[in-house]
């Protein structure tokens, strides 16, 4: 007995004659379901049959005298089942009529010992719910479904990271089923959505505890290395093709990395460490590092794809462009081009955020590192003029990654940077070439989403409003408007003819390799002290921009939104990290007033703190960002 026909026969005559199934008849039909070309007859099966067969099991799975691994093994081979996608409608509408005896058997199985040869039914159950609803199922069902055996957010969240790390791996549709599942349980927007915006401070803490187990639990399974290698290896497998999954699979990801540290619950700890080392470099002496390959092997691969991606649909992909001149490519070279898919801008949109996320106030040492980007920038800029306006928002990201490692200034020395980088004046000559050639209202629009973004910092955007880079985009944006408005030409600076290994777009890719600091000539921090930080002097440009955030919740010192309230014996409050970097510029002098002040005199304010806290966390809570992921089709 091999055939779909001859399980479903032998199965009824068991039910018939009033047995119950056993280990020996469960382990039987995995064996004939696990030949699936047999088993379904190269797809010529009876589905009426198929249709019985699953609702006999499912008598099976209700049925109080079963025992729990038994049921374990028809879980096994329904699961085998749905590997063919046609039966899973079938299966479906099945499982629909499981009942209170699985889910008491169930919470029994959980509390036997683990057969790791078998697995949890709770595993092999989940699996099921994700096939049948075609990889779409979402953190809050994963709660509900969780609920029975255990009650707690922590057991969903290590379910879907132990079905994602499983050997033999499951199909990566799955796996990355399970990283949008994880996702939804680092948001507010799943965490409170059934309170109606009305949270309390405990709710807030329990959220924030639960993101801290939730962050150490994926550093001790190192759950970001294992996503890491299953993306490189998808991304190999499909080249040069990025199908759905890749997409929502870094996306997720990278959301995932960034909500883990936004909303970890102590920010004394060293989240902060944990984000910077995401990048490809390697910290001596770092006690406790983390390494990871996450943006070295992933998300550089995966951005400079979408690039390419986009250029060729405008027909650039294979022209020459002389960087540092007037960009030649401002007409697109296909008169009617197709539209840019919305998982290429959403892809595009969110890796920049996450480079910008990790590359804030970055060390100078570590920036001159990562310049190597400046090339893609220097691509997504060659774009044609119709692309940029009308994806301004994807534009603010790219922007704000490149004021983060400061790639318009000249403050860090271009001779010491990492071979390959586009130099500072080339970029700011490209992007005056863009900013001349947008329309007023699209470049008045632009500098809106810059200034906004920027002053709001929604979904772990972070910009590093000191870096001198952050003034010459807004200098140069308002220079450019005020001559459009008054009908005059820009007048652009003179530049350095290029050298012909300055003609671009889309060349060769830099090494990545990760490299020890020391062995990057010039890595060490430059003699030349930085310029000091001015107190806010970008008050005349946000004010063009209003936004919700309280006054109080931004640091005195550069009006961000702070992170970490300290107030000083003078009665100021600073964001911690941002006066630290003050006292290392500036001297121990208060930037207010100019008198004396050290860092022993910082007192932290607590409840600032959970009052920002709270705020960002119910601002955050109106969205849920497993909506995003509607767009991708497994």
């Amino acid at each position: 007995m091999s055939t779909l026909e001859d399980a479903e026969e032998a199965l009824g005559k068991l039910i018939e004659s009033g047995k119950i199934a056993q280990d020996a008849d469960a382990v039987r039909m995995i064996a004939q379901s696990e030949d699936q070309d047999r088993f379904f007859k190269g797809g010529e099966y009876d589905e009426s049959i198929f249709s019985n067969f699953c609702v006999m099991i499912v008598s099976q799975l209700n049925n109080a005298d079963v025992h729990p691994h038994t049921k374990t093994k028809l879980l096994l081979v329904l699961n085998n089942c749905s590997m063919r996608r046609e039966t899973r409608p079938l299966i479906f509408s099945a499982i629909k009529y499981i009942d209170e005896a699985m889910e008491n058997s169930m919470r029994e199985e959980g509390r036997m010992p683990f057969k790791p040869e078998l697995g949890r039914m709770s595993e092999h159950m989940l699996v099921l719910l994700m096939r049948v609803q075609n990889y779409k199922i979402r953190a809050q069902e994963v709660l509900n479904f969780a609920e029975s055996p255990s009650g707690s957010t922590q057991f969903a969240v290590q379910l879907l990271q132990a079905i994602l790390l499983k050997q033999p791996k499951y199909e990566f549709e799955l796996r990355v089923n399970c990283m949008t599942g994880m996702l939804g349980f680092t948001h507010p927007g799943t965490f409170f959505s059934d309170s109606g915006g009305d949270m309390c401070e405990n709710d807030i803490t329990d959220f924030q505890t639960k993101i801290t187990e939730i962050y150490k639990h994926s550093k001790r399974m190192r759950v970001v290395d294992n996503v890491t290698h299953d993306i490189v290896d998808e991304m190999a497998s499909n080249s040069p093709t990025l199908t759905q999954p890749i997409h929502a699979g870094i996306t997720a990801m990278m959301k995932y990395i960034t909500n883990l540290v936004e909303y970890h619950g102590n920010r004394d700890d060293n989240t902060d460490i944990y984000r910077r080392l995401l990048l490809p470099l390697m910290q001596e002496g770092a006690a406790g590092a983390i390494e990871t390959e996450f943006i070295k092997s992933a998300v550089f691969p995966y951005m400079m794809r979408l690039v390419e991606e986009v250029a060729k649909i405008y027909g650039m992909d294979k022209t020459e462009v002389k960087v540092g001149s007037v960009n030649p490519l401002l007409v697109p070279q296909r008169p009617t081009p197709a539209s840019v898919p919305a998982v290429v801008s959403q892809g595009l949109q969110t890796s920049f955020k996450f480079l910008s996320f990790v590359t804030y106030h970055m060390p100078a040492h570590q920036a001159q590192m990562v310049r190597f980007v400046n090339y893609h920038t220097f691509d997504m800029l060659s774009l044609p003029v119709s692309f940029i306006a009308s994806n301004q928002h994807l534009y603010t990201s790219l922007i704000q990654m490149n004021v983060n490692i400061d790639a318009f200034s000249d403050d860090l020395p271009f001779d010491k940077a990492v071979e390959g980088t586009c130099k500072p004046e080339t970029l700011r000559g490209q992007l005056e070439d863009i900013f001349t050639s947008l329309s007023v209202a699209d470049l008045r629009g632009l500098q809106r989403k810059f200034i906004q973004s920027s002053k709001m910092e929604k979904d772990g955007c972070r910009v590093a409003k000191t870096k001198q880079s952050y003034t010459l985009v807004l200098e140069m944006m308002n220079t450019i408007l005020t001559d459009k408005e008054a009908g005059r030409d820009t007048k652009l600076e003179p530049r350095e003819e290029p050298t012909k290994a300055e003609y671009r777009l889309l060349g060769e890719v830099p090494d990545l390799s990760a490299k020890k600091i020391s062995e990057i000539e010039g890595s060490s921090r430059p003699d030349k002290m930085p310029k000091p930080i001015v107190v806010n002097p970008h008050q005349e440009y946000e004010k063009l921009v209003e936004d919700n955030v309280p006054s109080r919740f931004r640091c005195a010192l550069d009006g961000n939104l702070m992170k970490t309230p300290v107030r000083t014996p003078y009665g100021h409050v600073f964001d911690k990290h941002t006066i630290t970097k003050w006292f290392e510029q500036s001297g121990q002098l208060c930037p207010i007033t100019g008198k004396t002040l050290q860092p022993s005199d910082l007192e932290p304010d607590v409840t600032l703190s959970a009052d920002i806290t709270s705020w960002h966390i119910k601002e955050q809570a109106q969205t849920n960002q497993e909506d995003e992921f509607d767009v991708y089709t497994f």
